[in-house]
């Protein structure tokens, strides 16, 4: 935890108590007719779907909401429409929370370097480099989708993430940190086929990771990186060498300069383990105001809430966290499914809403959205269906809670 100051940490340490904050599994937190819906039973993912007006936000969504808040849940609320900040302000008052409440927001005030927390949280940076490769591997996914397009082919998914996985493995050797314009500068510098290994950036990261690294790389990884550097990468063709590179540079772009780069590229004020202490993380970057940069952020914090959640050590005693996402088709990524499927162990409370499947399936994109669709839904256990006009929803509701035969007589 050393990227926050301690004091920081220390205010949800020692904040007020919440009352009757109980941490059993099966506790209850509401009641569906006379059967009590537990803890546990919220750790096994809830999705809402109604249509707009169906009262899914303010209906089911609030009473959840606060039943969360009022079991003593810290947790992490991403914001797609302009409103959404001021609903969980509310909700934090109605159940005596606003001291554990932190808004991240385009002023500045909270900010998060996820560069270096995911390098850096271990103080060694050991065995991070993958997950900020699977980040941005998300993090341009949804840029994609923020824009229609469809990132589903698995051939440039695959390049950008061996590029990015030797580029960061030579910058941490090289300087101890990555930074995102030394990411950029280095892929936009990698040697072409006649050049001279003595040219640019890249060479000299390269020189500097094998004479005098910051952090030593073992000799069998240092091979592969060079040989990719200076051997895979120059045989590549213009075409395909610089479409992989732009895949990576125009994504980092969004970061380079204006607020997210205060946001997430300079110092840190918070850290998602903040909601294992109670913490209330709002990402008031409405998607409706922000557009691509508002699904980046909700991106970049969402993921690592998970793993911070998957790497805890839960007991007994451990409080369960919270992952809210009101218009979750914005923030879906490839993730999503495999930390749902083991959220419970992690004591982890994702609740998804939206209005309708189609929605959903059109997020996801590629060939055939429902199976991806499908696999995540159903590791949502609790649904709950408002009223709605959507073909596709009304149909797989109906599957879901299935059919039986009923003989009236008259």
């Amino acid at each position: 935890m050393g990227l926050l100051t301690k004091d920081k940490l220390r205010k949800f340490v020692q904040a007020p108590p919440v009352k009757d904050f109980c941490p059993s599994l099966d506790a209850p937190l509401l009641r569906f007719g006379k059967a009590p819906w537990t803890i546990g039973n919220a750790c096994e993912g809830t999705l809402i779907l109604g249509a707009t007006g169906s009262g899914k936000s303010s209906g089911s969504g609030a009473h959840i909401a606060k039943s969360y808040l009022l079991a003593g849940m810290g947790g992490l609320v991403l914001c797609a429409k302009p409103d959404e900040k001021a609903r969980w302000l509310q909700y934090a008052k109605a159940c005596n929370r606003e001291h554990h409440v932190i808004v991240m927001d385009g002023s500045g005030l909270e900010r998060f370097n996820f560069l270096d927390y995911a390098l850096l949280r271990d103080g060694d940076g050991s065995g991070q480099t993958m997950n900020l490769v699977t980040l941005f591997i998300q993090l341009a996914e949804a840029s994609h989708r923020g824009r229609g397009g469809d990132s589903s082919d698995p051939f440039w998914r695959d390049a950008m993430k061996e590029l990015l996985s030797h580029s960061m493995d030579a910058l941490i050797a090289a300087y101890g940190r990555v930074r995102l314009h030394e990411l950029q500068k280095f892929m936009e510098t990698l040697p072409l086929p006649d050049d001279k290994r003595e040219n640019g950036f890249c060479y000299q990261t390269m020189t500097k990771a094998y004479m005098k690294p910051l952090r030593k790389l073992p000799l069998h990884d240092w091979n592969v990186i060079d040989g990719y550097v200076f051997e895979n990468i120059r045989r590549m063709s213009d075409k395909t060498r610089s479409g992989i590179v732009s895949s990576f540079t125009s994504l980092a772009h969004s970061f380079i300069k204006g607020k997210m780069h205060t946001l997430f590229c300079t110092d840190s004020t918070l850290v998602p383990e903040l909601t294992h202490e109670g913490a209330i993380i709002i990402v008031d970057l409405p998607v409706k105001q922000w557009d691509t940069a508002g699904i980046l952020a909700a991106q970049v914090m969402k993921y690592l809430f998970q793993k911070a959640a998957e790497r805890r050590n839960v007991n007994a005693a451990s409080r369960p966290v919270f992952l809210w996402a009101d218009e979750c088709q914005f923030f879906l990524s490839e993730y999503d499914n495999e930390f749902q499927s083991t959220a419970r162990s992690s004591r982890a409370c994702t609740v998804y809403l939206t209005q309708n499947l189609s929605g959903i399936y059109s997020s996801i994109g590629g060939k055939h959205p429902e199976h991806a669709a499908d696999a995540l839904l159903g590791n949502l256990r609790t649904k709950i269906f408002h009223s709605n006009d959507n073909r596709t929803t009304n149909q797989w509701a109906a599957d879901t809670i299935g059919k039986d035969v009923q003989i009236r007589g008259n």
